[in-house]
């Protein structure tokens, strides 16, 4: 299926290349009224771990840093939605929690899986430490995480990236 570009700004937008046909894929976390586009991306991250655990990888690291979409629905100043992937911090957690559990399931319990989250994406906007930190406690070993990986900064706006380059200072 595929995903068409919402009619207003978005926050996330990946362009891939298959051979010689290009794709754009285009996500608003805010935009999306059907919970059915969150489950076609999250089964496809359990896809994605089943090709890597078929292919013989030893793991695979869930990326929730730098603005991309599992740190959109952990940031409270970006993550709008009005359903049960926004509220409270385990309701913004859900998505991520969705997504591990989906690798998981289409792994087995030998696969390593590990998370990356940025502790400060060094924007005003971006997830802040104490958030980051929050959020890590929330997730206990339940969550079938082998390992985090803390990372600064956020490729998801040019404030985030220079901080993190050390280019510019941030309150």
């Amino acid at each position: 299926a595929s995903v068409e570009p919402m009619q207003r700004p978005v926050r996330f937008e990946h362009t891939r290349f298959l051979g010689d046909k290009r794709t754009q894929l285009v996500y608003d976390v805010d935009d999306w009224s059907d919970a059915s586009v969150i489950d076609e991306i999250v089964a496809g991250y359990g896809a994605a771990a089943r090709r890597l655990y078929q292919a013989g990888l030893d793991g695979v690291e869930v990326v929730a840093s730098h603005g991309y979409l599992p740190a959109q629905f952990i940031n409270p100043r970006v993550n709008r939605r009005t359903d049960g992937y926004n509220g409270d911090l385990q309701q913004r957690l859900r998505f991520l929690r969705e997504v591990i559990a989906a690798v998981r399931a289409n792994t087995d319990e030998q696969f390593i899986i590990g998370l990356r989250i940025s502790a400060d994406e060094r924007d005003p906007e971006g997830l802040t430490e104490d958030e980051a930190l929050a959020a890590l406690a929330a997730l206990d070993a339940g969550e079938a995480m082998d390992y985090v990986s803390v990372v600064a900064g956020t490729s998801a706006t040019l404030a985030g990236w220079l901080g993190w380059q050390g280019l510019v200072g941030w309150a």
